[in-house]
């Protein structure tokens, strides 16, 4: 319920809130495919940054070994600098691929 100080009335003479930026975005949100748009992204976004900060671990202590002297120094063909470029590449990617089939499937699902 809305303060009493931004009430207005509108045509029917229904009260409702002016500036309520909630309601606003929670009615953008329940269409389906947006709901599923969002999940997407913030899913895709997360397991980038879980895999890219688990690569920079890797990589970190492989340096840390190799300037103590206690192990190899990391080369290109690590797999953290793998998993490092499949954060920073593959995942936007696959996220985009997924946008796309989403963007396609609502058109076709819109023709029905």
């Amino acid at each position: 319920m809305c303060p009493q100080g931004i009430l207005a009335k509108v045509r029917d003479a229904k009260p409702v809130c002016k500036n309520h930026g909630l309601d606003e975005a929670m009615r953008l949100l329940r269409s389906p495919w947006r709901r599923a748009f969002l999940a997407w992204t913030v899913i895709s976004l997360i397991m980038g940054v879980v895999l890219a900060l688990d690569a920079m671990n890797g990589i970190s202590h492989a340096h840390a070994a190799c300037f103590f002297q206690t192990g190899p120094c990391p080369e290109l063909g690590n797999p953290d600098f793998v998993q490092l470029d499949f954060a920073f590449f593959g995942v936007p990617s696959i996220w985009l691929v997924g946008v796309l089939m989403g963007i396609v499937g609502r058109a076709l699902a819109g023709r029905r």
